[in-house]
């Protein structure tokens, strides 16, 4: 990993995971917590559950979840919530739930049913209803939807606020090249305190003392004038 200092790489390096690699990673930790959960439950609700049941449900919706992810991450390019048009892409990314949910149930269950099936069980998804089973998962994948187009446009922010070019530093005063006596110097407009004319000469005056240059006093003070 590179670090900080003068480069600034730091925060470049650890966002370079992306929003995909974030919601793989996160999804570890969920599955944990969501199997032992629904397995404590339904222990405590005296319902029969073999121990590794929990985890195959979670296993196989979160895969499916995140393979499905990058498909959030195009639909959210196609309508960011970013910049104007908030409350139509809104509206747009809800009636995406609908797909969306369809296509996670459409890949889980028959995810889960080969697995039952290689351990010489039985599976039955839509035991409770197949329009209420339905509508049950939609709440659920709204709510996951949600999360995924909240972590794909905190990426695009981000993304778009490091590639913004930074201000641009203050230019240095460009220094006056003056040529007297056989020298020639290099001082900066502020160093110049006054201009006086001397008949074909102009007498300029410094801090550090008076230096006779041959030109005209018009001629300094359109140069003095100038933009640097």
């Amino acid at each position: 990993m590179t670090t900080g200092g003068q480069s600034g790489t730091s925060g470049k390096a650890a966002f370079r995971l992306g929003p995909w690699g974030a919601i793989a990673l996160l999804t570890v930790p969920v599955v944990l917590v969501n199997a032992t959960s629904d397995l404590i439950e339904m222990q405590r609700s005296g319902l029969s559950v073999h121990t590794v049941e929990p985890f195959i449900w979670e296993v196989t919706s979160a895969a499916v979840l995140v393979l499905m992810a990058p498909l959030v991450g195009w639909a959210v390019k196609r309508w960011p919530l970013l910049g104007p048009g908030l409350p139509l892409a809104l509206l747009i990314h809800a009636g995406l739930s609908v797909p969306f949910s369809l296509a996670h149930v459409g890949a889980m269950v028959p995810a889960r049913e080969a697995v039952y099936a290689v351990l010489g069980w039985q599976y039955d998804f839509f035991s409770g209803g197949f329009w209420v089973t339905l509508l049950y998962e939609w709440r659920k994948d709204l709510i996951t939807y949600g999360i995924f187009v909240g972590i794909y446009t905190a990426y695009a922010w981000w993304a778009a606020r490091a590639a913004a070019p930074g201000p641009e530093p203050a230019r240095a005063p460009e220094r006056i090249e003056v040529k007297t006596g056989g020298r020639t110097l290099f001082l900066l407009p502020g160093e110049i305190l006054w201009l006086e004319a001397a008949g074909n000469y102009v007498t300029l005056h410094t801090e550090g003392g008076r230096h006779l240059l041959r030109a005209t006093l018009a001629e300094w003070e359109k140069r003095l004038s100038a933009p640097a």
